[in-house]
C-alpha cells in the first residue's frame, strides 16, 4: 500500500515501526554496528531530509547504501549515509542541481565534508539515482518508522539489486548476506533483476558464492 507521498506502507498502521516488528528495525541499533540513539543518532539527518522535502527542495528521497541495508542485516561499521534524491529544477531555470539542497543544510548548520555533507555526526552523500535500477528503488521505497521520524528506505531485495549491480567485493557480501536473510524474496528479487537485464551476473555472483563459501 502507499502513502499519499508515493511511499510504500507495509503494515495495517501505515507505519512499520521499531517496536512492533523485529524484521523491519534498524539493526544497526541492536547488533551496536551504529550509534545508539544519544549518542550520533541518525534522528537529526532524517529530520533534516524531511525539512529539505516540506520546504520543497526535493520530490523524493530514499536511504539507500550500508545503512539501508542495516535495517535488515547485520551490517559492517559505516558512517556514511547515501540519500537517493528527486531533485526540483531551481525557480527560472530548467537545471538540476544539487546546490539549492546543499545550501538549505548548510545554512541549517551542516558542514561540508569534500562531497558530503555532515549532518548530526554523520556523513552525508546526497546522490541523483545514477541507474534504472537506482531510480526504481527510490520510487518503491518502504516507509519505516526509525527513531520516530517516517523514513523512505530501500527494499532488501532493492538494496540486494543494487549490491548485485554495483558489485565490489564488500556489495558481494553485502548481497549474500541479504539474500539469505529471513523475509527476503527471491520472486521479487529476480523480477527486478530481470528487469535491469542483470540475470546473468547473478548467475556469476553465485558461482562466486560458491567458490568462496
Amino acid at each position: 500500500m502507499r502513502n499519499a507521498g508515493g511511499w510504500r506502507e507495509d503494515d495495517p498502521a501505515g507505519v512499520v515501526t521499531i517496536h512492533g516488528l523485529p524484521h523491519r528495525i534498524l539493526q544497526s541499533v541492536i547488533h551496536g554496528r551504529l550509534p545508539a540513539p544519544g549518542s550520533l543518532s541518525l534522528n537529526e539527518v532524517f529530520r533534516e531530509l524531511q525539512a529539505a522535502q516540506l520546504a520543497g527542495l526535493t520530490e523524493r528521497y530514499a536511504i539507500g547504501g550500508a545503512v539501508a541495508a542495516t535495517v535488515y542485516i547485520e551490517a559492517a561499521d559505516t558512517e556514511d549515509v547515501d540519500v537517493f534524491v528527486t531533485l526540483k529544477p531551481s525557480k527560472g531555470s530548467s537545471l538540476v542541481t544539487l546546490e539549492p539542497l546543499n545550501s538549505f543544510f548548510k545554512r541549517r548548520g551542516a558542514t561540508a565534508e569534500g562531497e558530503q555533507l555532515a549532518i548530526g555526526g554523520w556523513l552525508v552523500q546526497l546522490l541523483p539515482p545514477p541507474t534504472s535500477l537506482v531510480e526504481e528503488a527510490l520510487d518503491a521505497a518502504d516507509l519505516l518508522e526509525i527513531e520516530g521520524v517516517r523514513v523512505p528506505v530501500f527494499s532488501r531485495e532493492h538494496v540486494a539489486a543494487v549490491a548485485l549491480e554495483v558489485g565490489r567485493l564488500k556489495d558481494k557480501v553485502r548481497l549474500q548476506q541479504l539474500v539469505e536473510s529471513a523475509g527476503f524474496d527471491r520472486s521479487r528479487f529476480t523480477e527486478i533483476i530481470g528487469r535491469h537485464r542483470l540475470s546473468s551476473k547473478w548467475a556469476r555472483a553465485r558461482e562466486f558464492f560458491k567458490e568462496h563459501g
